[in-house]
């Protein structure tokens, strides 16, 4: 997965979802750390991705 690279450059990581109070949380999140890198994930696979940031 090429976005494992950015998530490796990140300090701050942001998983949300991208339904409506989805977008709206991770740009309350991206104002609040402005480096951080914003993903847009859903129930179905946030474990995946959850085991994936684990092993970094």
């Amino acid at each position: 997965m090429k976005e494992l690279h950015n998530w490796i450059k990140a300090k701050t990581l942001v998983l949300t979802h991208g339904d409506s109070d989805g977008i709206c949380s991770g740009a309350i999140a991206k104002t609040a750390y402005p480096d951080a890198y914003v993903y847009f994930t859903n129930p179905v696979n946030l474990l995946e991705k959850l085991g994936l940031i684990k092993k970094m």
